[in-house]
């Protein structure tokens, strides 16, 4: 039998948050997201869209400060570990980026965790690589 039961608020604003990120419209995402964060404060895939945005906004220490708080807060999801290893590969700090990202994977392993993963030590290799040269 077919449920009738209406999606949750939150499922459509995040929908809404992914047209504008989707166009290129940060700040209109960043505001619906803080409608799903008055309606769910620890809503984590509304943390981490916000994360996404404060890293494409180059806002590197603001979308760190939100990872630690997401791993504080849910020590069991995965999403605070891959928005540290985002960051921190943005950082160029890539071995500290590979050890975030097997935190992640192990908390939810993926092809995308192991895929990042992989990214990142080939990125250390690369740098350790052009110091020798």
């Amino acid at each position: 039998m077919h449920s009738t039961r209406p999606p949750r608020a939150e499922t459509w604003y995040l929908r809404l948050a992914s047209y504008h990120i989707g166009y290129g419209d940060l700040s209109s995402a960043q505001e619906v997201l803080e409608q799903v964060l008055k309606i769910s404060p620890g809503h984590i895939p509304a943390r981490a869209m916000v994360g996404q945005i404060h890293l494409r906004k180059e806002r590197v220490a603001d979308a760190l400060a939100l990872a630690a708080l997401m791993q504080k807060e849910a020590p069991r999801s995965a999403a605070g570990f891959q928005l540290e290893g985002d960051a921190l590969f943005a950082r160029k700090d890539f071995a500290r980026a590979a050890t975030a990202y097997q935190k992640a994977a192990a908390l939810a392993p993926s092809g995308l965790m192991l895929s990042r993963i992989h990214q990142s030590l080939a990125s250390e290799i690369g740098r350790a690589h052009a110091e020798l040269q």
